[in-house]
């Protein structure tokens, strides 16, 4: 009996997942930028996880936001130049290449709201290796159009995050201390990057995925939040509820480029096959 249950439970895992990867495949390929993103990474030697984020500012809120993540060994021949097409600046590719055999693993990034694209490069470093205070992710941010933006994502000593969490933004404080509330380890033993951004912006991004929380276990504090930012409250109920059942990846909140505060959710990672992106 109990093993008959398990294999019910499995199966219903499977079809979550199968659930989650079809719903962010369709999102991705709703426009044009998705499917050259997807397009790049469809001859990967390894499976692809796809992750997708929703981002609250003020009055505002960001759903198409995507993320494909590969080990960097098996990134295909060609990537960078692929993201050279996008409008990546030729200084950035250079560097990036530079950097890409040193690299654990590749994340392409997309944010398709609006009329331009975002487009987004990070390049992950090993984390055995890592040390606190060293870069773990290096990103690039760019729009085909316009400037590009480098950040370093820095691995914090855990002792850090307390501090770190009251120098951001008050309206954000009541919402980091509710999700923190919900993970089953303190504040000190949490898993953080600080993001550092070249035009002083400064953030902090908290890795959940190993607790598994889901998105409507901070729905609570996370409806407070887009409140105080002043989302609008019909478009915020419509992605959590889209979101609810996704699991929680990383938070990360702070201050943007335009100097307001934010917080972005990632849930609801999923492995794909090498065919799902062909």
């Amino acid at each position: 009996m109990r093993c008959s249950s398990r294999l019910r439970l499995q199966s219903l895992a499977m079809s979550r997942c199968a659930e989650v990867a079809i719903r962010h495949l369709a999102a991705l390929r709703s426009s044009a930028a998705g499917c050259t993103l997807a397009g790049l990474l469809a001859a990967s030697a390894a499976p692809v996880m796809m992750e997708r984020s929703f981002r609250l500012s003020a009055g505002a809120l960001a759903a198409d936001r995507f993320l494909l993540s590969v080990p960097a060994a098996g990134a295909p021949d060609g990537v960078l130049s692929g993201l050279a097409a996008l409008g990546l600046p030729a200084a950035a590719a250079v560097e990036a290449t530079a950097l890409l055999p040193q690299a654990a693993h590749l994340h392409l990034g997309l944010e398709a709201d609006g009329p331009t694209p975002l487009f987004k490069l990070y390049l992950e470093a090993a984390l055995q290796a890592a040390k606190a205070g060293d870069p773990l992710h290096t990103a690039w941010k760019w729009r085909k159009d316009g400037a590009l933006a480098r950040d370093r994502y820095m691995l914090l000593q855990p002792n850090r995050v307390p501090a770190l969490l009251a120098d951001l933004p008050t309206a954000l404080q009541p919402f980091l201390r509710a999700v923190l509330a919900t993970l089953p380890a303190q504040p000190s033993a949490c898993f953080a990057l600080e993001v550092l951004g070249e035009d002083d912006r400064r953030s902090l991004d908290l890795r959940c995925y190993e607790f598994d929380r889901t998105v409507g276990d901070i729905a609570a504090p996370l409806a407070e939040a887009a409140a105080e930012l002043g989302v609008p409250a019909a478009i915020f109920d419509q992605v959590l509820a889209r979101h609810r059942g996704d699991v929680l990846g990383h938070v990360a909140c702070g201050l943007g480029r335009d100097g307001r505060p934010f917080l972005t959710v990632y849930a609801g990672a999923v492995r794909l096959g090498r065919a799902a992106l062909s």
